[in-house]
């Protein structure tokens, strides 16, 4: 059971009564900044907080396309609230849908590929700060984008931030648009 760390010295606010309900709500797998705001609207209380496992992550799925260098390397920006000490989690590249297109002709039917992993980065951005996370692709993802041959390459993002017990929770899944300078 994770506990956050509440700062007031208001001696109305039950704090008994505001532990359990953090309690319980995390036991749902709640992250805990939603856990927080669940039980002080239970509590109907609102102190001010600082949460010990960390904000939220904040991600913006641009529509430009990202310049890739020759050795596979981007960078892609990531953010964190302030409602807590940092945000922490990574972001994974892969293939897009490698389904056959709808309606297509098919005299055998062809199953859809498993989408291949091209790269992953983890980061590690403190509260109230944006940065910008440096992504290698690995030698699929670096191979898949020369054959495009300076061409837009689609690939699907997901970024997961991890709660304090470790566990993963998706934030965005996206897709982005890379291209070879």
């Amino acid at each position: 059971m994770r506990t956050a760390q509440l700062r007031s010295e208001d001696p109305t606010i039950d704090w008994a009564r505001l532990r359990v309900a953090v309690a319980s709500a995390t036991d749902c797998r709640m992250t805990l900044a939603r856990a927080l705001a669940a039980a002080l609207t239970c509590a109907a209380v609102l102190p001010a907080i600082a949460l010990a496992a960390g904000g939220e992550v904040e991600v913006s799925l641009a529509k430009k396309t990202i310049l890739v260098d020759s050795h596979g390397r981007f960078t892609f920006p990531v953010g964190c609230d302030d409602l807590g000490p940092s945000c922490v989690g990574d972001l994974r590249l892969y293939t897009t849908s490698q389904a056959p297109p709808q309606g297509a002709l098919l005299s055998v039917p062809v199953a859809a590929k498993a989408a291949a992993k091209l790269g992953v980065a983890t980061f590690t951005v403190a509260a109230g700060d944006d940065d910008r996370v440096p992504v290698q692709l690995n030698a699929t993802g670096r191979r898949a984008l020369a054959r495009r041959h300076g061409k837009t390459y689609i690939v699907d993002l997901r970024v997961r931030q991890r709660d304090g017990s470790g566990r993963y929770s998706p934030v965005v899944d996206g897709t982005i648009y890379l291209r070879a300078r």
